[in-house]
């Protein structure tokens, strides 16, 4: 009786531990998702968008700008995004504070959204956005980027996949996807003590891309064609 009691539990709990494997690692309501479902690259327009989200706390023309809140690119990964970015004939919207983030910014460019950066609030606990579940939301592989060597061109880095070897993150990283129609630039937030003391002793982990999304660009490469 006890060896079968034991049996049953024990199959239960492999049976929960596979259907949590299974579940979708992000939520699919998120207000993340809204934006994207309801706002497409290079059709959606600025009058779309606030139809969704509503009057937006800034509406401005300005250059093109990679820098984020948060610092998130680098000189270097400018080598491969060729846009006009010295002309101030982009039309940004901003919005604050909706959903899980601390902001929202649309640029659009001759009428049709190109770029849109999201900065999330990571003080919100029960909303933050694992980095791991990104390519099953996503549908995209992505690498981290670390350096971009001179003459690096997008189409490098089309279609590149990281591998699975077990390695060290830092507590801050950055992810590229480059896709065809568009490219992901996401700035992971791993600073955790846990993530702190494996990147101060070098020592791997196998869980990929670990932490939480702080920052997401997402940019029309028919923006980037146009500067070429």
């Amino acid at each position: 009786m006890f060896k079968s009691l034991v049996a049953f539990l024990l199959t239960a709990l492999i049976a929960t531990g596979a259907a949590a494997q299974t579940e979708n690692p992000v939520s699919p309501s998120t207000f993340t998702d809204k934006v994207l479902n309801e706002l497409k690259l290079d059709e959606s327009t600025p009058e779309d968008a606030v139809k969704l989200l509503g009057k937006p706390n800034k509406d401005e023309f300005d250059d093109f700008s990679l820098g984020g809140k948060h610092g998130l690119f680098q000189v270097s990964i400018k080598r491969i995004i060729q846009t006009r970015e010295n002309e101030k004939a982009y039309r940004k919207l901003l919005y604050k504070k909706l959903g899980e983030t601390d902001d929202v910014t649309l640029r659009f460019y001759e009428g049709k959204l190109v770029h849109v950066i999201f900065d999330y609030d990571l003080g919100q606990k029960e909303k933050r956005i694992p980095a791991y579940g990104l390519p099953a939301k996503f549908g995209v592989d992505f690498v981290i980027l670390k350096h971009v060597a001179k003459g690096s061109t997008l189409a490098d880095f089309e279609g590149q996949k990281e591998n699975t070897i077990p390695k060290v993150y830092e507590v801050i990283y950055t992810l590229l996807s480059v896709q065809k129609d568009k490219i992901y630039f996401v700035r992971v937030d791993n600073n955790d003590s846990k993530a702190f003391w494996r990147s101060l002793a070098s020592k791997p982990t196998r869980e990929m891309f670990p932490g939480f999304v702080q920052e997401m660009h997402l940019i029309s490469r028919a923006l980037t064609q146009k500067a070429e």
